[in-house]
């Protein structure tokens, strides 16, 4: 228990348990729950009329502009060169439905990073979180993604090396070979969780972290550096 590290909404630090924190941490797991992360902070949190929502932040949407238009500008060389390389004498539709569908799935990703909708809600109206930019029409079918503030212990931070090499194993986050990455984590009174952030900006995913605890009034829990 000695190994966490718990910072409450004013930025101090907190060294007493109460029986129900005590008993969250125990069931804690400090392994990440995610096998992809990106690195720039792809999500950012926000205040809205009604709390927070977890949104796409500009870069997400920037990369999906990118694709799309490169999608664009390509497709006539990517039909050319696999019509070229998979087409026959009698036909070259092979080649070209295959160069279509090449450049479909660049335009696609494109377009789901342009137009991504906010990934999770923190309603203080109605007090309660869910996944999405919009309350589940059934609640009893939503599993743990949505529930009621109250239900909510506290926000963990999480970091991990993701390397761009299976071999490469750093621990320098400048390092080429990859990057650092962190994860935010919302924590359960029941000690499950659910991922909210998940990309290499330490000083947003902070700042982030910061405006959700001090909306919500909970703390911050992480590993203290000696533990890591």
């Amino acid at each position: 228990m000695n190994q966490l590290r718990r910072s409450l909404p004013d930025g101090s630090v907190e060294h007493r348990w109460s029986p129900t924190e005590e008993s969250t941490a125990r069931k804690l797991s400090w392994a990440s729950n995610s096998t992809a992360s990106a690195n720039y902070a792809n999500y950012r949190v926000l205040r809205t009329g009604t709390g927070l929502c977890v949104r796409p932040a500009l870069g997400k949407r920037l990369i999906g502009l990118i694709l799309i238009a490169l999608s664009v500008l390509f497709a006539p060389l990517a039909i050319v060169v696999f019509s070229m390389l998979l087409g026959t004498e009698g036909s070259r539709w092979p080649g070209v439905a295959l160069g279509l569908l090449f450049v479909a799935v660049f335009f696609i990703t494109g377009l789901r990073s342009l137009f991504a909708r906010d990934a999770f809600t923190f309603d203080l109206h109605t007090r309660r979180f869910y996944s999405g930019n919009r309350p589940p029409k059934d609640l009893r079918r939503s599993g743990s993604s949505c529930g009621a503030l109250s239900d909510i212990a506290g926000i963990q931070i999480l970091s991990r090396w993701i390397s761009r090499s299976s071999t490469a194993r750093k621990t320098v986050a400048t390092s080429h070979t990859g990057w650092c990455s962190y994860q935010l984590n919302l924590v359960l009174k029941d000690g499950s969780r659910i991922r909210l952030l998940d990309h290499g900006n330490e000083k947003q995913l902070r700042h982030d972290a910061s405006l959700i605890a001090r909306t919500l009034r909970i703390e911050i829990w992480e590993r203290a550096p000696d533990s890591v």
